[in-house]
């Protein structure tokens, strides 16, 4: 498995969006509860046999955090009555049976509001301590009628191992929400959680039976307790897409999209730098386009197209695809980007906290260090040493910060620091060297815009460290946002007989 340093950051960006632990597993009582109450001893449910299960999201383990940390998310759940048909009852009817049991679900349990009816579903507000409400939609057994759609249609593949799963669902803006009809719309959330989970773990199959044998043992896979590479890439690019449509999200690209087009392109890869690479140069091909028309189909409902709206909305095929060609714009810079400016970069495509995360992983760290690094010892007004070669022992650099007098501490190599910081660095030989006549010289070097609009961009070797330290110390003051570092060199006899490595300043 590919452990690159690129890969690292993408996985400790995906850790930095993820709902929590606590949340999930508050989230996941709150199924089992309600799902308690409605196959109670008294429930007017229980001889339906209603069983609660998530869809969505949550369902499919790419949930992420919103951008804003006060804000809650959906739990979408389903309440499906097995022992019941749409022949036996209306949509309303139905609607209402379900409602009652959860109203009364949420004055027992003291809720601060009550339950609420939508289109499609109910909702429970939960404390905000909880950070989440839950949509609850009502819903039956729906195989058979959905076969004979298919088959006329002329699209029913009996060997699609998903219709089995497929249900019938409440919409109280359809024309026989009132009345006894079997003409009910169709929704199959379970069919497609089980075929994403498929899609995580596809590979070249030799044969069908192969690929079947995978499809039947999803159900065994662990459900929102580990993330594949799939979900992680999802998760990672509908991070990116709440940041660039935030004051847009009407016309945003939606998740079922993304989700859906994504798994498409995955090919099984076994970490995130390969699978986005292959994902991003071949999505696209996934998107039918029939004289203008778009269409991404349902994977397990050939009649349902998650792009409709795209014919009369235009903006947000053109969205999808801007959206898209940023996306590869700014994962290029993770993979191929210089160290020294992408992060701002990065913050800006997919948010200050993933960003900070992912650049302070160990292994990150080094690497970041050591690129900057690359980077300014480059710089054309960096001056090389001139000194013979005669290494004898090495420097290490100690620094010592203070603002406005007070707060005096060490700083590593590579932490930020603000402007109009003192810094104080000291050399110190990691061993003892003969003879005398020793001069420290001091290499101050530092770029960015601000240094260089002010034709103050230094890099220049310096004789005159402090006298009471032999030379050994220097003081600087920091001006200029940017990245910079200070290096030191022991010089005896006109050779250089040791050196430091640069101590890197970043002035936030």
């Amino acid at each position: 498995m590919k452990s690159s340093i690129t890969d690292k950051m993408l996985e400790a960006m995906v850790e930095a969006i993820q709902i929590s632990t606590a949340t999930m597993n508050s989230a996941e009582q709150s199924y089992v509860s309600l799902g308690d109450w409605l196959n109670r001893d008294d429930s007017i449910l229980k001889r339906y046999a209603p069983a609660i299960y998530s869809q969505g999201s949550i369902k499919l383990g790419t949930a992420i955090k919103p951008l804003n940390e006060k804000d809650d998310f959906d739990l979408d759940s389903v309440c499906v009555l097995k022992n019941l048909t749409t022949k036996q009852l209306s949509q309303s009817t139905l609607k209402e049976l379900v409602g009652k049991e959860i109203q009364a679900y949420v004055y027992a349990n003291n809720f601060n509001k009550e339950a609420t009816e939508g289109k499609r579903c109910w909702t429970i507000e939960y404390a905000d301590s909880s950070q989440f409400h839950m949509d609850i939609l009502p819903a039956i057994p729906n195989k058979h009628q959905f076969v004979k759609m298919l088959e006329a249609r002329n699209v029913y593949d009996r060997n699609n191992p998903y219709i089995k799963y497929a249900i019938a669902i409440t919409d109280n803006t359809t024309y026989n929400y009132a009345y006894i009809d079997d003409n009910w719309l169709t929704s199959n959330p379970k069919g497609y959680f089980k075929w994403f989970l498929q899609r995580s773990v596809v590979k070249k199959y030799a044969s069908l039976n192969s690929l079947r044998a995978v499809t039947a043992s999803v159900e065994e896979l662990p459900d929102n307790k580990t993330s594949s590479i799939l979900q992680k890439v999802v998760m990672l690019f509908k991070r990116h897409r709440d940041i660039m449509f935030q004051d847009d999200k009407d016309n945003q690209p939606i998740s079922i999209i993304i989700t859906t087009l994504v798994a498409h392109a995955y090919g099984g890869e076994d970490n995130m730098e390969d699978a986005i690479i292959n994902i991003l140069s071949t999505i696209t091909t996934f998107i039918q386009n029939t004289h203008g028309i778009y269409r991404v189909e349902n994977p397990v409902n050939p009649l349902e197209n998650f792009a409709d709206k795209w014919e009369n909305e235009p903006i947000k095929q053109l969205n999808f695809m801007s959206w898209l060609q940023q996306l590869k714009t700014d994962i290029e810079y993770i993979i191929n980007g210089s160290y020294s400016n992408r992060k701002q970069i990065l913050e800006n495509a997919f948010g200050k906290t993933p960003v900070n995360k992912a650049f302070s992983v160990d292994g990150v760290k080094n690497t970041v260090a050591n690129n900057i690094t690359g980077y300014l010892l480059s710089l054309s007004h960096v001056k090389s040493p001139i000194w013979k070669t005669n290494i004898k022992s090495a420097i290490s650099i100690i620094c010592l910060a203070s603002h406005n007098g007070r707060l005096t501490k060490n700083i590593k190599s590579n932490e930020a620091v603000s402007k109009s910081t003192s810094l104080r660095f000291e050399a110190k030989l990691s061993n003892k060297v003969h003879g005398s006549s020793i001069k420290y010289y001091w290499q101050v070097a530092n770029s960015g815009r601000e240094a260089e609009y002010a034709n103050c961009l230094r890099g220049g070797i310096y004789e005159d460290g402090e006298i009471s330290k032999g030379g050994k110390a220097r003081t600087e003051t920091t001006s200029y946002t940017g990245e910079h570092f200070v290096r030191c060199f022991a010089v005896q006899h006109g050779e250089m007989i040791a050196r430091s490595e640069p101590f890197l300043v970043k002035v936030a």
